[in-house]
């Protein structure tokens, strides 16, 4: 395999936030880059699955799934970060059994087990309109994120130790999904930590104190669907969307073109690193989803991407949404310094205020300022109404 560019030499790529200077494709960073693209989980098009639930009884997501794939491979990365990437993410030169558990969540089946299967993803998606077969859009398939992965941590039976989404000092995941682009820091905040311990404190006895600094019983997986332009990606973006992409926080970013949704990890100069849903793999069959221990070796390698493709920054679509990742309070607020020297590249894509302003001025008026419940809305989801095919220009470290 050969991934250097003829005639480029010193290259810098990022992973995530791990960077690789690859002199050549004998060097050590290269071979470093190799092995850690390939630990990456890559899910794609399956056919052949078990039929979902009538009246779709679809058994492939070929045309319409990448949206949702591109989405299961965000959750995949978080669950991975989470659990710890020593054992959950262990794929060369064995699988873990981590591993291969972790992957039988994303198995493509109406099984208990799998908990994020593209069939309890569609039948989530029915609550926000969506049917099965119909396209997703950034902000739906970041709402059906969220929604699973609340319910995967209420079912009991997920309490064991491969199937839980605890980490090894207990906590779980809280999915918070910004509605206009504003991360709003006490809604973080309250989502991760306990409201009891915070009551507990007399803050009389303890003027100091500070709910920021209580620990957090959920890591925050911080979802952003974005719109950055019209019919193209503001050029003012480009910079900004790259650097966010190297802060330790970030575990990647959906989008791509209309119709054509792609897994961003990483980044050479302007161009984006990305995984690629549109193979079609065969799906598990019914005997292999009752086997405990499937997926095996063979079957782990289906999940795992061998060829490192780019495109430009430039070529992708505007409505996209990216995602972070923080354990604690602290990186939390590292990310939102982080986020406040984006204005160096250019226009900063994410807003941070303390809270969500007051609009009680307006109550005595409620006739002339009427405030209802927004449910969500996708007008500004326009990748979602698209037709699949529409590829991006890319190239391949060649």
């Amino acid at each position: 395999m050969n991934m250097i560019v003829s005639g480029r030499s010193n290259q810098t790529v990022y992973l995530f936030s791990k960077q690789f200077l690859m002199h050549s494709e004998h060097s050590q960073g290269y071979g470093d880059f190799v092995n850690a693209f390939r630990k990456v989980v890559w899910l794609t098009y399956r056919k052949s699955f078990i039929p979902m639930q009538p009246p779709s009884s679809f058994t492939t997501d070929t045309g319409w799934g990448c949206m949702l794939r591109s989405a299961q491979m965000l959750l995949a990365r978080v669950i991975v970060v989470h659990r710890g990437e020593s054992e959950w993410g262990k794929y060369l030169p064995v699988p873990s059994e981590a591993h291969c558990r972790m992957l039988r969540m994303f198995i493509d089946a109406p099984k208990y087990f799998a908990y994020y299967s593209i069939h309890r993803m569609t039948e989530c998606g029915r609550q926000y309109g969506k049917k099965p077969g119909e396209w997703y859009g950034p902000t739906a398939v970041a709402l059906v994120i969220r929604d699973l992965v609340e319910s995967h941590q209420s079912i009991k039976d997920s309490s064991s130790k491969y199937t839980s989404l605890s980490s090894d000092t207990g906590q779980g995941i809280a999915v918070l999904v910004t509605d206009d682009g504003t991360l709003y820091l006490d809604e973080a905040i309250k989502l991760c930590t306990d409201p009891a311990l915070v009551e507990q404190v007399d803050l009389q006895d303890d003027p100091m104190y500070n709910p920021k600094q209580q620990p957090w019983i959920s890591s925050l997986f911080l979802i952003v669907p974005l719109r950055l332009g019209l019919n193209e990606l503001n050029a003012e973006y480009i910079s900004p969307l790259i650097e966010a992409l190297k802060f330790p926080q970030c575990v990647g970013m959906i989008g791509g073109s209309p119709g054509h949704s792609l897994y961003f990890i990483g980044s050479r100069d302007k161009s984006l690193l990305y995984l690629d849903p549109h193979t079609v793999q065969e799906a598990a069959t019914e005997a292999e989803c009752e086997d405990p221990k499937f997926p095996n070796v063979e079957a782990v390698d289906t999940y795992h991407c061998k060829v490192p493709r780019f495109a430009a920054a430039s070529s992708i679509d505007p409505s996209l949404a990216i995602g972070f990742f923080c354990k604690s309070s602290f990186e939390l607020m590292d990310l939102v310094a982080r986020m406040g020297q984006l204005t160096h590249f250019g226009l900063p894509f994410m807003g941070v205020m303390q809270s969500r302003p007051s609009y009680a001025a307006f109550d005595d008026d409620e006739e002339e300022y009427p405030r209802t419940k927004k449910s969500p809305s996708f007008e500004d989801d326009e990748m979602e109404t698209a037709s699949e095919g529409d590829d991006i220009q890319d190239f391949v470290l060649l």
